[in-house]
Protein backbone atom coordinates (compact mmCIF):
# COMPACT_ATOMS: atom_id res chain seq x y z
CA UNK A 1 0.00 0.00 0.00
CA UNK A 2 3.19 2.39 0.56
CA UNK A 3 3.90 2.49 -2.89
CA UNK A 4 0.42 3.11 -3.74
CA UNK A 5 -0.27 5.91 -1.31
CA UNK A 6 3.06 7.70 -2.70
CA UNK A 7 2.42 7.32 -6.22
CA UNK A 8 1.53 10.17 -8.48
CA UNK A 9 -1.27 9.11 -9.68
CA UNK A 10 -2.77 8.49 -6.04
CA UNK A 11 -1.79 11.87 -4.98
CA UNK A 12 -3.10 13.84 -7.87
CA UNK A 13 -6.40 11.89 -7.38
CA UNK A 14 -5.93 12.74 -3.46
CA UNK A 15 -5.35 16.60 -4.59
CA UNK A 16 -8.11 16.65 -6.65
CA UNK A 17 -10.70 16.00 -4.17
CA UNK A 18 -9.18 17.79 -1.40
CA UNK A 19 -9.36 21.15 -4.35
CA UNK A 20 -13.00 20.18 -5.00
CA UNK A 21 -13.84 19.54 -1.47
CA UNK A 22 -11.87 23.19 -0.56
CA UNK A 23 -13.83 24.75 -3.25
CA UNK A 24 -17.26 23.89 -2.44
CA UNK A 25 -16.83 24.68 1.14
CA UNK A 26 -15.59 28.18 0.44
CA UNK A 27 -19.32 28.41 -0.45
CA UNK A 28 -20.53 26.99 2.51
CA UNK A 29 -21.79 28.81 5.85
CA UNK A 30 -20.45 28.00 8.65
CA UNK A 31 -23.32 25.51 9.54
CA UNK A 32 -23.36 24.00 6.64
CA UNK A 33 -19.85 23.55 6.76
CA UNK A 34 -20.05 21.36 10.18
CA UNK A 35 -22.81 19.51 8.51
CA UNK A 36 -20.79 18.63 5.28
CA UNK A 37 -18.05 17.81 8.08
CA UNK A 38 -20.42 15.36 9.53
CA UNK A 39 -21.23 13.86 5.83
CA UNK A 40 -17.88 13.53 5.03
CA UNK A 41 -16.86 11.85 8.13
CA UNK A 42 -19.43 9.81 7.61
CA UNK A 43 -18.26 8.23 4.48
CA UNK A 44 -14.82 8.19 5.60
CA UNK A 45 -15.90 5.56 8.63
CA UNK A 46 -18.13 3.96 6.31
CA UNK A 47 -15.57 3.58 3.66
CA UNK A 48 -12.92 2.73 6.46
CA UNK A 49 -15.19 0.11 7.66
CA UNK A 50 -15.80 -1.62 3.88
CA UNK A 51 -12.30 -1.54 3.02
CA UNK A 52 -11.06 -3.59 6.27
CA UNK A 53 -14.08 -5.81 5.89
CA UNK A 54 -12.41 -6.53 2.19
CA UNK A 55 -9.38 -7.20 3.70
CA UNK A 56 -10.28 -9.72 6.77
CA UNK A 57 -12.24 -11.30 3.35
CA UNK A 58 -8.99 -11.49 1.65
CA UNK A 59 -6.81 -12.59 4.32
CA UNK A 60 -9.39 -15.48 5.65
CA UNK A 61 -9.76 -16.49 1.50
CA UNK A 62 -6.17 -16.70 1.79
CA UNK A 63 -5.99 -18.25 4.51
CA UNK A 64 -8.25 -21.12 3.12
CA UNK A 65 -6.86 -21.18 0.36
CA UNK A 66 -3.35 -21.95 1.65
CA UNK A 67 -4.84 -24.36 3.77
CA UNK A 68 -6.12 -26.13 1.03
CA UNK A 69 -2.99 -26.41 -1.26
CA UNK A 70 -1.35 -27.98 1.69
CA UNK A 71 -3.16 -30.10 2.49
CA UNK A 72 -3.68 -31.30 -1.01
Amino acid sequence: MQAYIHSEKYQEQKQSVNDMVTDFRDGLSESQSRKFNAILDAMTDQNSMFASEAYMHGVVEGIALHSKVISE
